[in-house]
Protein backbone atom coordinates (compact mmCIF):
# COMPACT_ATOMS: atom_id res chain seq x y z
CA UNK A 1 0.00 0.00 0.00
CA UNK A 2 0.93 3.49 -0.07
CA UNK A 3 1.55 5.62 2.82
CA UNK A 4 0.46 9.60 2.97
CA UNK A 5 2.41 11.76 5.23
CA UNK A 6 -0.74 13.82 6.14
CA UNK A 7 -4.36 12.72 6.76
CA UNK A 8 -7.28 15.16 6.15
CA UNK A 9 -7.84 17.13 9.04
CA UNK A 10 -4.53 16.65 11.01
CA UNK A 11 -3.17 19.59 12.55
CA UNK A 12 0.89 19.73 13.15
CA UNK A 13 2.50 19.25 16.41
CA UNK A 14 2.66 23.08 16.83
CA UNK A 15 -1.36 23.49 16.18
CA UNK A 16 -1.07 24.57 12.70
CA UNK A 17 -2.61 23.34 9.04
CA UNK A 18 -0.07 20.50 7.86
CA UNK A 19 0.79 20.71 3.69
CA UNK A 20 -1.76 18.71 2.64
CA UNK A 21 -3.74 19.58 -0.40
CA UNK A 22 -6.99 18.18 1.34
CA UNK A 23 -6.69 20.76 4.12
CA UNK A 24 -9.28 23.46 2.65
CA UNK A 25 -12.76 23.35 4.33
CA UNK A 26 -15.22 24.83 2.80
CA UNK A 27 -14.71 27.80 4.99
CA UNK A 28 -10.97 27.86 4.31
CA UNK A 29 -11.05 27.35 0.60
CA UNK A 30 -9.43 30.69 -1.25
CA UNK A 31 -11.87 33.20 -1.98
CA UNK A 32 -10.03 34.59 -5.33
CA UNK A 33 -9.52 32.55 -8.48
CA UNK A 34 -6.23 32.41 -9.04
CA UNK A 35 -5.48 30.86 -5.36
CA UNK A 36 -8.77 28.72 -6.04
CA UNK A 37 -6.70 27.30 -9.26
CA UNK A 38 -3.50 26.86 -7.48
CA UNK A 39 -5.18 25.16 -4.53
CA UNK A 40 -6.95 22.74 -7.01
CA UNK A 41 -3.47 22.51 -9.33
CA UNK A 42 -1.50 21.10 -6.15
CA UNK A 43 -4.38 18.78 -5.29
CA UNK A 44 -4.31 16.93 -8.78
CA UNK A 45 -0.44 17.10 -8.63
CA UNK A 46 -0.69 15.47 -5.57
CA UNK A 47 -2.70 12.63 -6.79
CA UNK A 48 -0.62 11.67 -9.95
CA UNK A 49 2.15 11.43 -7.63
CA UNK A 50 0.31 8.50 -5.38
CA UNK A 51 -0.79 7.18 -8.51
CA UNK A 52 2.23 7.10 -9.97
CA UNK A 53 3.98 6.08 -6.72
CA UNK A 54 1.80 3.18 -6.54
CA UNK A 55 2.50 1.84 -10.09
CA UNK A 56 6.10 2.20 -10.04
CA UNK A 57 5.35 -0.20 -6.64
CA UNK A 58 3.53 -2.64 -8.17
CA UNK A 59 6.21 -3.02 -10.85
CA UNK A 60 8.72 -4.02 -9.06
CA UNK A 61 7.01 -6.05 -6.86
CA UNK A 62 5.92 -7.58 -10.35
CA UNK A 63 9.73 -8.20 -11.53
CA UNK A 64 10.57 -9.63 -7.82
CA UNK A 65 9.02 -12.27 -9.12
CA UNK A 66 10.84 -12.43 -12.75
CA UNK A 67 12.41 -15.33 -14.45
CA UNK A 68 15.42 -13.79 -14.88
CA UNK A 69 17.50 -13.99 -11.87
CA UNK A 70 19.02 -10.48 -12.78
CA UNK A 71 15.73 -8.96 -12.77
CA UNK A 72 14.82 -10.37 -9.32
CA UNK A 73 18.41 -9.21 -7.63
CA UNK A 74 17.58 -5.30 -9.13
CA UNK A 75 13.81 -5.76 -7.80
CA UNK A 76 15.02 -6.69 -4.29
CA UNK A 77 17.93 -4.01 -4.21
CA UNK A 78 15.45 -1.36 -5.00
CA UNK A 79 13.14 -2.82 -2.33
CA UNK A 80 15.70 -2.98 0.31
CA UNK A 81 16.95 0.62 -0.33
CA UNK A 82 13.89 2.15 -1.06
CA UNK A 83 14.73 3.56 -4.82
CA UNK A 84 12.39 3.77 -7.81
CA UNK A 85 13.38 4.23 -11.57
CA UNK A 86 12.95 7.86 -11.21
CA UNK A 87 14.44 11.64 -11.11
CA UNK A 88 15.58 11.84 -7.45
CA UNK A 89 14.42 15.03 -6.06
CA UNK A 90 17.05 15.11 -3.06
CA UNK A 91 19.94 14.98 -6.59
CA UNK A 92 18.04 17.75 -8.33
CA UNK A 93 19.34 21.56 -9.02
CA UNK A 94 17.45 24.94 -8.53
CA UNK A 95 15.47 25.49 -11.46
CA UNK A 96 14.16 21.85 -11.91
CA UNK A 97 10.63 21.14 -10.89
CA UNK A 98 9.85 17.42 -10.70
CA UNK A 99 6.33 16.43 -11.63
CA UNK A 100 4.30 12.96 -12.63
CA UNK A 101 6.43 11.28 -9.54
CA UNK A 102 9.17 12.61 -10.15
CA UNK A 103 8.87 10.98 -14.45
CA UNK A 104 9.28 14.01 -15.39
CA UNK A 105 11.58 17.14 -15.12
CA UNK A 106 10.71 20.54 -16.20
CA UNK A 107 13.33 23.93 -16.25
CA UNK A 108 11.67 26.50 -14.65
CA UNK A 109 14.68 29.02 -13.56
CA UNK A 110 16.87 31.26 -15.13
CA UNK A 111 19.46 29.11 -14.16
CA UNK A 112 22.14 28.80 -16.76
CA UNK A 113 22.32 25.20 -16.05
CA UNK A 114 20.64 22.80 -14.20
CA UNK A 115 20.78 18.74 -13.99
CA UNK A 116 18.82 16.01 -12.52
CA UNK A 117 19.97 12.38 -11.62
CA UNK A 118 17.84 9.57 -11.36
CA UNK A 119 17.61 7.79 -8.09
CA UNK A 120 18.44 4.80 -9.39
CA UNK A 121 22.90 4.17 -10.28
CA UNK A 122 23.97 2.49 -13.33
CA UNK A 123 24.99 -1.18 -12.64
CA UNK A 124 28.56 -2.08 -13.98
CA UNK A 125 29.45 -5.03 -15.96
CA UNK A 126 25.35 -5.28 -17.27
CA UNK A 127 23.69 -3.51 -19.90
CA UNK A 128 21.61 -0.58 -19.26
CA UNK A 129 18.53 0.79 -21.36
CA UNK A 130 17.21 4.10 -20.85
CA UNK A 131 14.72 6.33 -22.49
CA UNK A 132 14.12 10.20 -22.24
CA UNK A 133 11.19 12.43 -24.06
CA UNK A 134 11.73 15.33 -25.10
CA UNK A 135 8.97 18.58 -24.72
CA UNK A 136 8.13 21.92 -24.54
CA UNK A 137 6.56 23.22 -22.61
CA UNK A 138 4.66 25.25 -24.89
CA UNK A 139 4.66 22.58 -27.52
CA UNK A 140 6.68 24.31 -30.31
CA UNK A 141 9.62 23.41 -31.66
CA UNK A 142 11.75 26.68 -31.54
CA UNK A 143 10.66 26.97 -28.02
CA UNK A 144 12.82 25.06 -25.91
CA UNK A 145 15.84 25.14 -23.92
CA UNK A 146 19.26 23.23 -24.79
CA UNK A 147 19.37 19.70 -23.20
CA UNK A 148 22.00 17.44 -22.36
CA UNK A 149 21.28 13.55 -21.77
CA UNK A 150 24.35 11.37 -20.10
CA UNK A 151 25.74 10.07 -17.26
CA UNK A 152 28.14 12.19 -14.26
CA UNK A 153 29.57 10.88 -11.52
CA UNK A 154 28.16 12.32 -8.07
CA UNK A 155 30.94 14.79 -7.85
CA UNK A 156 29.48 16.92 -10.71
CA UNK A 157 27.65 20.10 -9.34
CA UNK A 158 23.87 20.34 -10.28
CA UNK A 159 24.45 23.82 -11.55
CA UNK A 160 26.79 22.41 -14.64
CA UNK A 161 26.05 20.64 -17.98
CA UNK A 162 26.47 17.20 -18.14
CA UNK A 163 29.58 16.29 -20.46
CA UNK A 164 31.45 19.64 -19.35
CA UNK A 165 32.81 18.10 -16.01
CA UNK A 166 35.20 15.30 -15.41
CA UNK A 167 33.71 11.77 -15.14
CA UNK A 168 30.80 12.87 -17.17
CA UNK A 169 29.61 12.69 -20.51
CA UNK A 170 26.07 13.73 -22.43
CA UNK A 171 24.46 13.72 -25.97
CA UNK A 172 23.32 17.45 -26.67
CA UNK A 173 20.40 18.93 -28.55
CA UNK A 174 23.24 19.97 -31.41
CA UNK A 175 23.85 16.15 -31.78
CA UNK A 176 27.05 16.85 -30.62
CA UNK A 177 28.83 14.88 -27.69
CA UNK A 178 30.39 16.35 -25.07
CA UNK A 179 32.81 14.20 -22.95
CA UNK A 180 34.68 15.81 -19.80
CA UNK A 181 34.44 19.14 -21.55
CA UNK A 182 35.76 18.28 -25.22
CA UNK A 183 33.08 18.61 -27.81
CA UNK A 184 33.28 15.74 -30.46
CA UNK A 185 30.77 15.51 -33.80
CA UNK A 186 29.01 12.07 -34.53
CA UNK A 187 29.45 10.55 -37.75
CA UNK A 188 25.41 12.02 -38.79
CA UNK A 189 24.69 15.05 -36.76
CA UNK A 190 21.64 15.67 -37.81
CA UNK A 191 20.56 12.39 -37.05
CA UNK A 192 22.03 12.51 -33.60
CA UNK A 193 20.34 15.77 -32.82
CA UNK A 194 17.09 15.94 -30.67
CA UNK A 195 14.39 18.44 -29.55
CA UNK A 196 10.45 18.64 -29.50
CA UNK A 197 8.54 14.95 -30.03
CA UNK A 198 11.85 12.83 -29.44
CA UNK A 199 12.28 10.18 -27.86
CA UNK A 200 16.35 9.47 -26.92
CA UNK A 201 17.12 6.09 -26.19
CA UNK A 202 20.65 5.39 -24.29
CA UNK A 203 22.37 2.01 -23.91
CA UNK A 204 25.40 1.98 -21.68
CA UNK A 205 27.82 -1.04 -20.19
CA UNK A 206 30.27 0.31 -17.77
Amino acid sequence: GVLLDAEPGREDEEGGETNSPFMCTPQSFPPTPGARSFVMARSTQFAEDVLFLARDQLRVEQYSSSLNSKTRAVAAALRSQSRLAVWNASDTGAGIALTCGQHCAQKTGNTLYCSTRAMVPVLRNCPVYFEVAVESASGLKGDMASLSIGLSTQEMPLNTLVGSWKGSVGLCTTGQILDAGRWTSTANMSLAAFGHGRVVGVLIYV
